[in-house]
């Protein structure tokens, strides 16, 4: 996979992916944005504030590889690859971010593998709704933080800056997450994590030291990994 030098910044007005410069402040406030220039690839459309990814893939050397606006909602298609390559010191990564909420869903087969290739990072995280609340109601997301000081799979949040409305609750109702992270590899800021079942099914956690899944939903701040060696995975099944 070829390895880009730019952020792609996803446009609700035109339902394009922008080319644009995206990282993140020491006080964790967005910084750069998208130029007028179009990404093209048959592997994405967009249709105001829902982006769909068709086997797409992309990886860059910049902090951030996708960024999505306030209310996205991202499904996904076939087999999907975002990635961040970057080894600078003290770095703080992201590859799929939103500055506001963000959703996450897709076809029975639609997977999305984020990578965070970085050592000497202070953060990564994989999947951020910075500011806002993530939902994960279907699909399949792969998520592992890489070896960052501080590192995350899924994450919501904020910190530092003041905003009218933090954010910070993550749902996970359907679908399948396999996540590692050193830190935590499931984190809401604001201590509002909720895995909860649909009707009818239960959910299923391995290897996470707090919860394993049942038909009773699961409310707290993290899910962490029982051992760090094997990704955690929260999955649902009919009962």
């Amino acid at each position: 996979m070829e390895i880009m030098e730019y952020s792609l910044v996803y446009c609700a007005e035109d339902g394009k992916l922008h080319i644009g410069d995206a990282c993140t402040e020491e006080n964790e406030s967005l910084v750069g944005g998208m130029t007028d220039a179009v990404y093209e690839s048959e592997s994405y459309t967009g249709d105001g504030h829902c982006l769909t990814l068709d086997n797409f893939s992309f990886a860059t050397s910049a902090d951030i590889a996708l960024v999505v606006p306030d209310k996205t909602t991202v499904y996904l298609k076939g087999k999907n690859e975002l990635r961040v390559v970057n080894d600078k010191g003290e770095a703080n990564v992201a590859v799929l971010y939103s500055d506001g909420d963000m959703t996450i869903t897709g076809d029975e087969d639609g997977e999305i593998v984020c990578l965070p290739q970085t050592k000497q990072g202070l953060w990564s995280r994989c999947v951020c709704a910075r500011f806002g609340d993530l939902k994960v109601e279907g699909g399949t997301i792969c998520v592992f933080a890489g070896e960052s000081k501080k590192s995350c799979g899924l994450y919501a949040g904020g910190r530092f800056r003041q905003v009218e409305r933090m954010g910070g609750t993550i749902q996970i109702t359907g679908g399948t997450v396999f996540t590692s992270a050193k830190t935590n590899a499931v984190r809401a800021s604001e201590g509002k994590l909720i895995v909860e079942a649909p009707a009818g099914q239960q959910s299923v956690v391995i290897n996470a030291q707090e919860f394993a899944g049942g038909a009773a939903a699961f409310t707290g701040s993290a899910l962490t990994q029982e051992e760090s060696i094997a990704p955690l995975v929260i999955t649902f099944r009919s009962v």
